[in-house]
């Protein structure tokens, strides 16, 4: 299968030039407050412009998301994306219940 891009030339060119792996599963993680964000953006955006299933888990509602996305380019609204947030989501995210969260993300992904 083809490498698929991920929205960042500078992503794909570490990874060879071309992009991921199609079928491949992406996790983006990191310590708060990194702008973790400056990578997931655009690479969402390009993976639901090819209509990929994208899992977005955040402790933020998902209206601060959205208003975030949209002032670094990105509309991610209305596009597919399932979402389990703060406030806002399809599932509710909650820090103080890791173990809802890792059943809630097992459950998604086979839904997704």
């Amino acid at each position: 299968m083809s490498p698929l891009p991920s929205g960042l030339t500078s992503i794909d060119g570490l990874l060879g030039g071309s992009g991921y792996p199609d079928r491949s599963t992406v996790l983006v993680i990191g310590k708060a407050d990194v702008e973790k964000e400056l990578i997931l953006y655009p690479f969402i955006f390009e993976g639901v412009r090819r209509s990929d299933s994208c899992l977005f888990v955040t402790g933020h509602s998902l209206d601060e998301v959205q208003r975030d996305a949209r002032t670094a380019g990105f509309d991610l609204t209305d596009k597919g994306i399932f979402w389990i947030a703060d406030e806002g989501g399809q599932l509710k995210y909650s820090a103080n219940d890791l173990t809802r969260l890792s059943f809630d993300l097992k459950d998604s992904c086979e839904k997704i």
